[in-house]
């Protein structure tokens, strides 16, 4: 078995280093804590309060699956067969899942968030700088369903697979190559949204709750080994419906904060056990950027916000969404938007 790491992040650091001094991994900022409903300040109070991003947004053995069970890895194939056709390369890790049984582990975290994390960087540095992740839409549902319609036809009538369907397989290895960023950048996107330790908690919540998933007996493993499959489901889900960005330009002094859930649905009640009907992401990307990706646009767009109360809803919507820890660059609006005695 490999080495597993003890400390594993759950929020990307890379992203968190917008809201640092010195805007970098191993910067410095401020943080907030939920400890029995009340939020108070982590730090010291001669270091001025600020954290190190090493230190916020990390628990032991996060990702590790080694309590996984027989049924964990018997759903888990089950899980891709309904959910997941095989034809992407890179879920291999995925569909090879008895592999892992002898190798990594907490391989969520070190060969498959690691590596869209790393394909993500240019997508941050971009939005960081105001720019948009990507401009073309994305081939991918269009050639997905072209590929599994051309398959299913050339079964019924005995056929070789036709040339255009072989054409459209490699047009998706291409994909896997880098060559669609807008799909790229939605899977980004909803490794963000998925990955967090409240989703996490959801999900054993869930196990406790949910009679079907209790006669499952499934343990976090499954949430772990399925989540790439859900990233993707997630992210071509968001290309077939026509989601784009709309970029939030904030223009007054009051900075946008996140948190260690980052990315939330904004038509979601976290505080009801009702699904939301509907969806839109806001993922905050610095203190004046943030973006909303949602549908009832008809492309990219940005908007600049000049009201101050319009930041200040954003962010509380961000605190009340399963958040655990808060973090700004400033620390007296951290205090005040807490209400920190």
């Amino acid at each position: 078995m490999g080495d597993i790491t003890k400390r594993q992040h759950y929020v990307w650091r890379n992203y968190l280093k917008a809201w640092t001094v010195t805007k970098s991994t191993t910067g410095r900022l401020f943080a907030a804590h939920n400890k029995n409903e009340q939020w108070i300040l982590l730090g010291k109070n001669n270091e001025g309060f600020l954290v190190g991003i090493n230190n916020v947004a990390v628990g032991n053995y996060f990702y590790d699956t080694t309590q996984a069970s027989e049924e964990d890895y018997y759903y888990t194939r089950l899980y891709l067969k309904k959910r997941f056709n095989e034809l992407f390369p890179r879920y291999q890790l995925t569909a090879n899942i008895d592999n892992l049984r002898s190798t990594e582990r907490d391989f969520l975290e070190k060969i498959y968030i690691s590596q869209v994390e790393k394909d993500g960087i240019p997508f941050l540095e971009k939005l960081v700088q105001g720019d948009f992740p990507f401009n073309e839409q994305s081939k991918v549902v269009t050639l997905n369903e072209k590929i599994q319609k051309d398959i299913f036809m050339s079964l019924i009538f005995q056929e070789e697979v036709p040339d255009r369907c072989l054409e459209a397989i490699e047009a998706l290895n291409e994909l896997e190559r880098g060559g669609d960023k807008q799909f790229q950048f939605y899977e980004f996107l909803s490794v963000q949204y998925l990955r967090t330790k409240f989703a996490k908690n959801q999900v054993e919540k869930l196990q406790k709750l949910d009679e079907k998933i209790k006669k499952m007996n499934v343990t976090l493993a499954f949430h772990f080994f399925t989540l790439p499959i859900d990233a993707v489901t997630l992210a071509i889900s968001l290309v077939k419906n026509n989601f784009f960005i709309k970029m939030l330009i904030n223009k007054t002094d009051v900075p946008f904060i996140t948190t260690d859930n980052p990315a939330i649905n904004l038509m979601h009640n976290y505080n009801s056990e009702a699904e939301p009907k509907e969806l839109i992401i806001y993922y905050p990307i610095s203190p004046t950027i943030s973006i909303l990706c949602t549908n009832t646009i008809h492309s990219n767009c940005k908007e600049e916000i000049f009201n101050r109360h319009t930041i200040f809803e954003f962010n509380e919507k961000m605190v009340v969404s399963g958040a655990a820890q808060v973090y700004s660059n400033d620390k007296d609006y951290l205090i005040q938007l807490l209400n920190i005695k």
